[in-house]
């Protein structure tokens, strides 16, 4: 990303030059700076998204030990070169650990989901999975798996 902004400046730079003292160097300073407040609004949106969604990653109940330790690292490394190498893993963290709907109902109907929901929880939440499978779900739509399938669709503006 910095790569690309740095050949961007260049870009301009060389432009603005060659059009000085003529009437599109205004016309073209007009553009490119709205070109680069929306382009900064734009990432300044993207990271706030992302902050509000690894926070949620945090604080999900059902996201597991390993994903929560990263979403802290991630949120410890704010503005700094780790965060954007944690950026960098972020949607494959999402992907690894994103529930299908076929894997919510098969855990909820197991004896395992008996044992750490109880019974009647169990119960809830394998309707639950098979009614919103019903309506079209392929996720699980707790927390945890909201908050990795948001991360997931924004890949294309994070990578």
């Amino acid at each position: 990303l910095s790569q690309i902004i740095l050949l961007f400046k260049i870009i301009v730079g060389v432009i603005m030059n060659l059009t000085k003292g003529t009437g599109a160097h205004m016309i073209l300073n007009a553009l490119f700076q709205t070109i680069v407040s929306n382009y900064m609004e734009e990432i300044i949106m993207t990271h706030t998204q992302l902050s509000q969604l690894v926070q949620a990653l945090l604080d999900a109940p059902q996201s597991n030990p390993k994903v929560k330790e990263f979403a802290q690292s991630w949120i410890n490394a704010e503005g700094t070169p780790k965060q954007e190498e944690l950026t960098k893993q972020l949607v494959s963290v999402a992907e690894q650990n994103i529930a299908l709907i076929d894997e919510t109902i098969g855990f909820a109907g197991s004896e395992l989901a008996t044992q750490i929901l109880g019974e009647e929880g169990a119960a809830n939440l394998l309707q639950h999975a098979k009614d919103i499978k019903a309506e079209g779900a392929e996720f699980c739509d707790c927390p945890a798996c909201v908050a990795a399938k948001n991360i997931i669709d924004l890949k294309a503006e994070i990578v």
